[in-house]
């Protein structure tokens, strides 16, 4: 499968930093009900010059060829960290345990393949242009060949990318509220094939380890 869907990556795109698969083999493989979808990949673009998505894709299928089962949410090595170790991996760990969700078997990606270091530096138009050509190659057939069910986007942008192109106008069907201040929201949306899309706030500001931010309880019941 990984095969398969390497040979969907833009090819504009190949030769750009960045990266394509979250997770390996066994999360892409069969028929899986949840796929994430985060913003973009972080880290700084002069720092990964030679971290290609091209390369990290072929690396990927290599790694998965070895070890089927693998997530860059438990084992990849971020920003010099211990494997798993990274804030954001902390609290996408903490999210997937308590949903009962092997971060090995859940296919993870972004909705735009390119690096930037914060979503801000991307032109919107540009965005815009590439979140279309990754979800137009890649994205759809994902959802189709897994028959996904529920897409969990880590963030607005990503979050109402999907929910439109799924049609899921302003069908509103659950929310959950922080307890805090600033009163954030994990907002899920419905579509006519009873296809959903969870929008919670992403990991590298909310800290979902918390009782105040944790939204678990309220996805349980959805997923």
């Amino acid at each position: 499968m990984l095969e398969e869907l390497f040979k969907q990556i833009p090819k504009t795109l190949l030769k750009e930093s960045g990266e394509v698969f979250y997770s390996g083999k066994n999360a892409f493989s069969g028929k899986k009900k949840i796929y994430i979808l985060g913003i973009n990949p972080g880290g700084s673009v002069e720092n990964h010059i030679n971290d290609t998505i091209e390369k990290q894709a072929k690396n990927a299928i290599r790694f998965s060829k070895r070890n089927p089962n693998w997530s860059e949410y438990k084992d990849g090595q971020w920003e010099g960290k211990s494997p798993g170790t990274h804030v954001f991996q902390i609290r996408m760990n903490h999210l997937l345990k308590n949903l009962n969700i092997s971060p090995y078997y859940i296919p993870a990606s972004n909705l735009v393949f390119v690096r930037s270091a914060r979503e801000g530096n991307f032109n919107k138009s540009l965005y815009k242009e590439y979140a279309e050509l990754c979800w137009n190659n890649f994205h759809e057939k994902v959802i189709n060949k897994l028959e996904i069910k529920i897409i969990i986007c880590l963030g607005n942008t990503p979050g109402n990318f999907v929910r439109k192109k799924l049609k899921m106008g302003n069908n509103l069907i659950d929310s959950f509220t922080e307890n805090n201040k600033r009163k954030w929201q994990t907002k899920i949306y419905q579509n006519e094939k009873k296809q959903k899309v969870i929008i919670i706030p992403h990991p590298s500001i909310s800290d979902w380890t918390t009782k105040e931010c944790d939204p678990t309880k309220k996805l349980l019941k959805h997923i």
